[in-house]
């Protein structure tokens, strides 16, 4: 079977938790708990503009999902129970809405931005929430949430700084000294939040041991239109990063040494997700509508197809 998406450069919405995955798009919504094994056809939620999904890794069945656009109907839309029902956050504003992050230790603490504007907060899974627009409206691409303290996030934009916060966005920090770069993402490793890694296009992998004073660009990976990346929750050494040139790397010792996988094609990768409790369980997607799932590290890896989506967690 496969499950594939058509990728837009400000699209990132692939994530994991283990066996639980939720795959939207194209007025489509398939969920399931087995690893695809069985597939639900969430058939009251078609038809509508779907963005992106979070899944909160330590309860799964806690999602949120996001309709975008201009026009129409765009709430965000939550879940408790894996989408068998589900509310729309009617109360907060309809909007282009680009990015939703759900933190693994309180799946209350929620963040979300909308395209090009601001970005908003929750604390109890949006029956209130804050606008931080004293922040500012950027061209947002990626957010990460600590899931040892959900309120240590990083932001990444295109063309902009890395925004960093350790108190959910009431104050922040612009990281000039890592310059102004056209970030397309940013994953915070979920045992260690000092632990990121940040990617640009024409550039190279950026990484940090505490959470920004310092950075690494890692120039022996080589300068590249880096497109995603993931970092394994059990083992912060363990991450994986892709290009829109089609290449997926690994590395085990943080980026020192690496592994160029060219056994999946050279197709135009654009988002990646690694699963916080094994790091052998990835996901890759790229704008050619393919899908690949591994539960081996890509030792092995099989195709997923299922129609064109745009979103998949």
């Amino acid at each position: 079977m496969s499950i594939a998406f058509t990728h837009r450069r400000f699209n990132k919405a692939i994530d994991l938790s283990g066996s639980v995955q939720t795959v939207i798009g194209n007025g489509l919504f398939y969920t399931t708990q087995d690893g695809w094994k069985t597939v639900v056809d969430r058939v009251n939620l078609k038809n509508n503009n779907w963005r992106g999904v979070a899944i909160c890794s330590s309860k799964p069945m806690v999602q949120t999902a996001l309709v975008t656009g201009t026009t129409g109907t765009r709430y965000l839309h939550t879940t408790t129970d894996g989408w068998d029902t589900f509310v729309a956050r009617t109360n907060v504003p309809q909007a282009n809405w680009g990015y939703v992050a759900i933190s693994a230790s309180n799946p209350l603490v929620q963040t979300a931005f909308v395209r090009n504007s601001y970005i908003y907060t929750t604390t109890d899974g949006w029956v209130t929430y804050t606008s931080r627009s004293y922040i500012g409206a950027k061209a947002w691409t990626e957010i990460a949430i600590s899931a040892t303290d959900p309120f240590v996030q990083t932001a990444v934009s295109a063309g902009g700084y890395i925004c960093t916060t350790t108190d959910g966005w009431v104050t922040y920090s612009s990281r000039t000294n890592v310059g102004a770069r056209d970030f397309y993402s940013v994953a915070i490793c979920p045992s260690n939040h000092l632990v990121q890694t940040a990617v640009a296009a024409a550039n190279y992998i950026c990484t940090t041991t505490d959470g920004w004073n310092t950075f690494t660009d890692r120039t022996n990976v080589g300068l590249s239109d880096w497109n995603g990346n993931a970092i394994s929750g059990t083992d912060p050494l363990v991450q994986s990063a892709i290009n829109r040139l089609g290449y997926l790397y690994t590395t085990t010792d943080g980026w020192n040494t690496f592994t160029a996988f060219t056994n999946l094609g050279t197709l135009t990768w654009s988002i990646i997700r690694i699963d916080s409790k094994d790091h052998k369980i990835q996901t890759i997607g790229c704008s050619n509508s393919i899908t690949l799932i591994t539960d081996d590290g890509w030792i092995t890896f099989t195709q997923l197809m299922m129609g064109n989506f745009v979103a998949i967690r």
